[in-house]
């Protein structure tokens, strides 16, 4: 349930029996609501030790007697309260954050509370109190034979008050939040390698615990204060040691051809995201051992931290790969806390198989194979424009600005863009009523409309070569950026490295990125919900009230966990943008999409974290975080069929170890497995593996998801069929039992809740009352999936 405290504060107002309500989705509808005080009690009735309200004195011959006054109060409230909701039950939550400490001072206080409450129903009091729970407290709503109002759209984004917009913590803490993508990315690599190689798993509860502590309301959202932050960072490093541990274990089944081989001991990279690995550069012989998570053949450009000037690679089949070394833009080097000798990076293409692994061998070599200069010494191209290029689009980078300037597609198709990077104001203020309202880790308030530009004074370097070209670019000792086009790629990277944010001023700092267009987008733009459905956006625009605009940049972001797109319809061309770690996002003008990627801010905001969101980083000057953007511009026919795979293949990164070996390639070629897909054959390309995990001895957890919406492509909305028969190498799904998403109920056993629902048809028959019906097929190990839908399954498998 919701908060009526944080839905939009002019939504709330209009609340009248509404605060109970059913998201209506395709398979099954929610049943969901606002509670009145968040999980707060009522005003004036909170007994912890925490805080100052009165206890209920119920001796007459007590000086501080009150029970009469104190139980009136309460009657009132419950009485108010009971105006938005639609049946004669309510909630009155008892409790808070860091509550119960002491709870005797609590449960004393509520045994009064009941007992002299209840007592005036014999003076004709309607108000009824007693001990409950969520579910019993559901089952009440349910019984009472209510028509509940249906709601399609959500409430994002919140607001508790007029310049109090929750859109601060989309984007809070960015380094935690691409962190807990990292830690997931780890957990479903375990949890298959786990699976695949049948290997003891307890040692995967650490990271799963870990996952788990990151997904709490004031962990992944940047809403905690910094020493328990650091806490999170510290936990889920240990965890995913652990995981490595797995990794090893897993590969010295996998690895060697004969018990008789040595296990080559795998090392980790943590660092790789600041170009810091220390067994690649010592420029001895390396073994890259790459596993693809993702149950589909995927090709990915590797980028592995150098000291040399050219090395040799060579693939899984004993062919040279093309190679290029590329060097380190020159803000990589004073990140703070990097610990690399390393001055370039080797880039090559790397061919995996699905659910598997593929290994790539590296040694360095005396020949060099990258150009790279300044752009002032490039010559000049096309109206002094500076221009990367492959098979699929040019890019095209003004050499006055430094910045991109314009797009064009194989088919001719051109689009001007502009992308900068700008920053907003955060609003200082002592919270002292709705107009002092200060810019915190919930709250993003900019103090103005306009976001003042950091690209006034790009400068340039251009590196050209047959695997990737790139556009250098620093726009300010704290900021800089690599525009990156891969030869085989439909997209753009936008690689950022920011940071530390100055505060010399005393002004908080609020980062964006942002690309400006010439698309007619009306107004309209698009978000992910958890990186499946889209949900169509409107600025200045609520679905189902009238917005007051009171805050016109922070009252239009929304959260994208995925991608942010917008369209012209009558071009029809759709700009995708896809990040990768949450952020907050928006399109304040008509053919611009704008994404939050850093904050800096002087000022709590007074919404629970105490603290100014001031990260000093690890030297204490201020945090420097590194993340990547990725564009997308394709006819809108089309741009599921792209956008949907990068963004699971950003999700689901493929995860490299790497070992060093004396031998030569032939030698290790007739030593170890290097090319290990997991499935055979692939999945489809519109059904993803969401889950490969052990469960109870001699079974697996195995979820499957259609990653595309109805009617989004042609051909890849459909339905499909999936057979797990002899799908998966090293074991084989002898029956599966359908559950329900959690895992935690056979379908077949589920009984839902019945609701009726107001405008809607047909919703309380038995089939979905009961929530099941047998699907034949699953007897023969097929699985029909359609658009958006999840399966999950317990299968019993042997090896």
């Amino acid at each position: 349930m919701g908060s009526q405290s944080s839905l939009n504060f002019s939504y709330t107002y209009s609340l009248f029996k509404s605060c109970h309500f059913i998201f209506l989705g395709a398979k099954a509808d929610l049943f969901t609501g606002a509670l009145p005080n968040s999980y707060s009690p009522p005003a004036g009735f909170c007994f912890d030790i925490l805080c100052d309200d009165p206890p209920i004195m119920d001796d007459p011959d007590l000086k501080d007697y009150n029970v009469e006054e104190r139980v009136a109060e309460f009657i009132k409230i419950a009485e108010n309260q009971a105006k938005s909701y639609a049946t004669n039950h309510i909630v009155m939550t008892m409790g808070n954050d860091f509550n119960y400490q002491n709870a005797a001072t609590w449960f004393k206080n509520l045994d009064k509370l009941i007992k002299h409450v209840n007592e005036k129903q014999s003076n004709g009091s309607r108000v009824n109190v007693f001990y409950s729970t969520p579910s019993c407290y559901l089952q009440a709503l349910n019984q009472a034979n209510q028509t509940w109002t249906a709601k399609y759209d959500d409430f994002m984004p919140y607001a508790s008050d007029p310049h109090a917009y929750w859109t601060g913590y989309f984007t809070s803490r960015p380094s935690l939040k691409g962190y807990e993508r990292v830690g997931n990315n780890k957990l479903q690599v375990c949890k298959q390698l786990t699976a695949r190689t049948d290997i003891e798993e307890i040692t995967l509860d650490f990271l799963k615990k870990a996952m788990g502590i990151m997904q709490h309301h004031d962990a992944i959202t940047g809403t905690a204060k910094q020493h328990v932050t650091n806490d999170y960072y510290e936990t889920l490093a240990a965890a995913i040691e652990s995981c490595h541990d797995i990794v090893n274990e897993a590969y010295e089944k996998l690895l060697p051809k004969t018990k008789s081989t040595a296990p080559l001991k795998q090392y980790f990279c943590n660092h790789l995201n600041i170009s810091e690995c220390p067994i690649t550069e010592t420029n001895a012989p390396i073994a890259i051992n790459i596993y693809n998570p993702l149950a589909w053949n995927v090709t990915k450009y590797i980028r592995i931290p150098v000291s040399g000037k050219a090395y040799k690679v060579i693939d899984y089949n004993g062919n040279s790969v093309d190679a290029q070394v590329v060097p380190l833009p020159s803000p990589v080097y004073k990140i703070p806390g990097r610990n690399s000798k390393a001055q370039a990076e080797i880039v090559f293409e790397a061919k995996l198989p699905a659910l598997g692994y593929a290994t790539y061998l590296m040694r360095n070599t005396t020949s060099q194979s990258v150009k790279y200069k300044q752009a002032s010494g490039i010559k000049q191209k096309t109206d002094g424009d500076w221009i990367l290029n492959n098979k699929f689009l040019s890019v095209y980078v003004d050499s006055k600005s430094g910045l991109l300037r314009q797009l064009q597609l194989a088919d001719g198709t051109n689009l001007t863009v502009n992308q900068s990077f700008y920053w907003y104001r955060g609003m200082n203020g002592d919270n002292s009523n709705f107009d002092k309202r200060a810019s915190g880790a919930y709250i993003f308030r900019p103090n103005g409309t306009e976001p003042i530009p950091l690209g006034n004074n790009v400068t340039v370097n251009f590196v050209n070569g047959s695997v990737v070209q790139e556009i250098h670019q620093t726009f300010n000792p704290w900021l800089s950026q690599v525009i990156r086009l891969y030869k085989d790629s439909e997209n753009i990277e936008f690689r950022w490295i920011i940071g530390p944010i100055p505060i010399d001023d005393q002004v908080g700092k609020e980062i964006i990125t942002r690309f400006d267009t010439d698309l007619k987008s009306d107004g309209l733009f698009y978000t992910d919900s958890n990186g499946r459905e889209i949900l169509l956006r409107k600025r200045d625009y609520r679905p189902t009230w009238k917005l007051n605009v009171t805050e016109p940049v922070s009252g239009n972001y929304f959260p994208v966990n995925s991608r942010i797109y917008i369209r012209d319809k009558k071009r029809n061309l759709q700009l995708t943008v896809l990040n990768d770690r949450s952020q907050g996002g928006s399109s304040i003008k008509d053919g611009s999409v704008e994404l939050m990627i850093h904050r800096r801010l002087l000022h709590d905001d007074a919404f629970g974290v105490g603290e100014a969101l001031n990260e000093t980083g690890v030297d204490g000057r201020g945090l420097v975080i590194t993340g990547s953007n990725f564009l997308i511009l394709s006819n809108m026919t089309k741009a599921a069929s792209k956008h949907r795979p990068l963004a699971q293949q950003l999700f689901m990164q493929p995860q490299l170890s790497f070992a060093s070996y004396n031998s030569s390639e032939k030698d290790y070629f007739k030593s170890f497995n290097v090319f290990s897909p997991g499935i055979k054959p692939t999945l489809p390309p519109n059904v993803h593996l969401l889950t490969l995990e052990p469960w109870k001895r001699g079974t697996i957890l195995i979820r499957l998801e259609h990653i595309y919406e109805f009617d989004e492509d042609d051909t890849l909305s459909r339905p499909v069929d999936v057979s797990l028969k002899g799908l998966f190498k090293e074991f084989n799904v002898v029956s599966i039992e359908e559950t329900t998403l959690s895992a935690n109920q056979y379908l077949e056993e589920a009984k839902r809740l019945c609701w009726k629902i107001k405008g809607a048809k047909d919703v309380c028959d038995d089939s979905t009352a009961q929530g099941y019906r047998k699907d034949r097929s699953l007897d023969d190990l097929i699985v029909h999936i359609g658009p958006m839908e999840i399966r999950t399954f317990i299968a019993q498998v042997t090896y």
